[in-house]
């Protein structure tokens, strides 16, 4: 499935923060984002924070918490791209069984459990 066939899905990115006067007080954001989502997720937070006039003092541990944020919730949801651990033992395996060098590794495998067979009889 390619990114242009897939289908995608539009997720409300919710984000409260305390204000700088009152620590029981909190802005809160919902942002609509579609997933998966194709550009920067650093480009995304600076337009959320232009968006929403979030003064500068607030900036740099806000991008940091939405990107960590932004990038679990993407992975949640988004299809995974990269092969899983078990499809790439299976190829390699599949490749190994099928080598040449399938014979040669066997017979040197089992002169490693012979000497070791032989060297616990001792």
């Amino acid at each position: 499935m390619t990114t242009e066939s897939a289908q995608k899905v539009t997720k409300t990115f919710n984000y409260s923060f305390p204000t700088c006067t009152n620590k029981d007080v909190f802005f809160k954001l919902e942002v609509p984002v579609d997933i998966p989502y194709d550009g920067s997720s650093g480009e995304l937070v600076q337009r959320i924070i232009k968006m929403f006039r979030i003064p500068v003092f607030l900036e740099d541990g806000i991008i940091k918490n939405w990107e960590k944020s932004f990038k679990d919730n993407v992975l949640e949801y988004a299809e995974q791209k990269g092969s899983s651990d078990e499809e790439v033992f299976a190829a390699a395996y599949h490749k190994l069984v099928h080598s040449p060098a399938l014979d040669t590794i066997m017979q040197v495998e089992s002169s490693y459990a012979n000497t070791v067979m032989s060297s616990a009889e001792q």
